[in-house]
């Protein structure tokens, strides 16, 4: 599989409940396209899987750059290598139509800064629009770069925390 093909996945990726240790994506011709590729199609499903102690660079996202699908019941621990140059994020650094998720917790190995330019797990995040349930995120103090509200009817769940303690005692 090329994953630098301009192409979306629409399939379902399911873990079962395992997980993939030691992951690491980087630049490949100066643009990273993740796990799945450029796109996580509207039909595409990420799910039921942990990454632990994985790692990232480059521009994109770790799972798509571009996502428009849904992401469920997944586990990212990460070490992100933040760079200010680089358009980076976790789960998807553009989301289209309606990019949801579900159950997913995002634990960076190193907090990104606070003033990070990128870097987070969403690029974009829609509240009200794409239903996320359970986004929550260690190590950052926010779960996107831009969150827009849309003034949606659905109700969105979704918080960052910079440390494990405030994770624990929120």
């Amino acid at each position: 599989y090329d994953a630098n093909l301009d192409v979306e996945f629409v399939g379902t990726f399911d873990g079962r409940g395992n997980a993939i240790y030691n992951m690491t994506t980087s630049d490949r011709e100066g643009s990273n396209r993740g796990l799945l590729g450029n796109s996580l199609g509207a039909t595409g499903v990420v799910k039921n899987v942990a990454f632990v102690n994985a790692k990232h660079s480059g521009n994109g996202g770790f799972i798509a750059t571009n996502g428009a699908g849904a992401i469920k019941n997944v586990y990212i621990q990460i070490d992100i290598e933040y760079s200010e140059a680089k358009v980076t994020s976790i789960l998807a650094t553009y989301t289209f139509g309606v990019f949801s998720t579900e159950n997913v917790l995002v634990e960076y190995m190193n907090p990104l800064p606070t003033d990070a330019k990128s870097g987070y797990a969403l690029g974009q995040l829609y509240h009200g629009y794409a239903k996320h349930q359970g986004l929550y995120v260690i190590g950052a103090d926010k779960v996107a770069g831009q969150i827009e509200d849309l003034g949606g009817g659905l109700k969105d769940e979704f918080a960052a925390y910079m440390s494990y303690g405030d994770f624990l005692n929120a």
